[in-house]
């Protein structure tokens, strides 16, 4: 019996606050053994930790970036997900008008 190589999957990486996720790219599935969960402070307004993220919309990620083939870093702010109840968070829109905002500026003093 000849055993075939497997191809390692693609991952992404997406960061916040509290840690780091990584998520396989064409599923979303989040992988906790290699993910960096830190746990809110107790006076913090929130006890969300990542711990509860499930899967990333990858989806919804490949509709608003047409270069996602090419990213592999997200800013938590900037993707959808699905927790361990089943509910879903969408991407804070907000954010993302503010980051390409920031970053189409940055790009015009560049050109200057």
């Amino acid at each position: 019996m000849r055993f075939h190589e497997v191809e390692p999957r693609e991952k992404i990486n997406i960061r916040g606050s509290y840690g780091k996720l990584v998520a396989y790219k064409d599923t979303g599935v989040v992988i906790p053994k290699e993910s960096d969960f830190m746990d809110g402070d107790e006076g913090d307004f929130s006890s969300h930790t990542y711990r509860d993220i499930v899967m990333i919309d990858v989806l919804e990620l490949k509709e608003t970036y047409y270069s996602f083939s090419l990213l592999n870093e997200f800013d938590i702010l900037d993707v959808g997900y699905w927790t361990n109840t089943g509910k879903y968070e969408p991407p804070c829109h907000v954010w993302r008008e503010e980051y390409r905002n920031a970053v189409s500026y940055a790009r015009a003093l560049e050109q200057n």
